[in-house]
């Protein structure tokens, strides 16, 4: 790999948002491509129960699930499946009942089988769903960084900082970033953070590190309908480009994620 070295442990990313229509599950598929294409061995988790996300974006079908694991039909590692350019992806269920539920049991059966995957992979990232629905924070508290999405609307960012609000208040202290999607400009992107920063310390004596932003980019909603990832479909677009740059700064901090603790949420003296 070429200027950027690979991480020495498994590293886990969750990425969510405090609302849907953010671009939370587009980013993830996109941004586990660039790193994907950076010879980082990346697999991609969708906990979007129910919905199947990753799967409609991916155009992907399986008949082994992430559900099939945690009701014990099947083993892990039979869910795998490969998505573009050598990207692992485990799907979630398109089908799933209703009477579905994250219990306490299935959330240990996950942080478990999370612990055995941080040994084959460089890096995991999971897509949860929009919002703190039941076993979301189950699923964030298993992460080394939760990364949460939004773009400039106003209710995005009012929605945003309740996200943080709530894993904040949740009790562990969880390194979190911010990653600003569909801006017309990195000037925005900075005064948007910039006051995002001033309501975390205000409120919550909390700092999130920036994890950049991916600028406003018509060409995604038609590689969206396309069921093609942007950065596949157009790798020098205005998107693409960006998550290229975020993919190698985060491998980067991945490399000394251990020793100097600095990624992440930050707590001012």
């Amino acid at each position: 790999m070429t200027g950027v070295e690979h991480p020495q442990n498994g590293f886990t990313l969750a990425i969510t948002s405090g609302k849907g229509g953010v671009g939370k599950t587009s980013i993830a598929l996109n941004l586990a491509i660039q790193l994907s294409r950076l010879q980082t061995d990346v697999l991609l988790i969708d906990v979007n129960f129910g919905l199947a996300n990753l799967g409609v974006l991916l155009n992907l079908v399986s008949e082994d699930t992430l559900e099939d694991v945690l009701e014990g039909r099947c083993a892990l590692f039979q869910t795998i499946k490969r998505g573009p350019e050598g990207l692992n992806v485990i799907p979630a269920s398109l089908s799933s009942s209703q009477s579905f539920s994250f219990t306490p049991l299935k959330q240990k059966v996950l942080t478990r089988q999370l612990g055995k995957l941080k040994e084959k992979f460089d890096l995991i990232l999971i897509d949860t769903p929009s919002g703190m629905s039941t076993g979301v924070s189950s699923v964030l508290s298993v992460a080394d960084e939760t990364v949460v999405i939004t773009t400039p609307e106003p209710t995005a960012v009012v929605d945003a900082y309740a996200m943080v609000k709530l894993i904040h208040n949740s009790g562990a202290e969880r390194r979190l970033s911010l990653l600003i999607n569909m801006v017309k400009s990195r000037d925005q992107a900075l005064d948007l953070k910039a006051k995002f920063d001033q309501m975390t310390n205000r409120f919550l004596n909390c700092h999130l590190v920036s994890r950049g932003c991916v600028l406003f980019d018509p060409g995604v909603a038609e590689a969206v309908w396309r069921q093609v990832p942007f950065v596949v479909r157009n790798a020098n677009a205005p998107a693409s480009l960006c998550l290229a740059e975020i993919a190698k700064g985060l491998l980067e901090e991945m490399k000394v994620k251990s020793s100097d603790g600095e990624m992440g949420v930050q707590y001012p003296s």
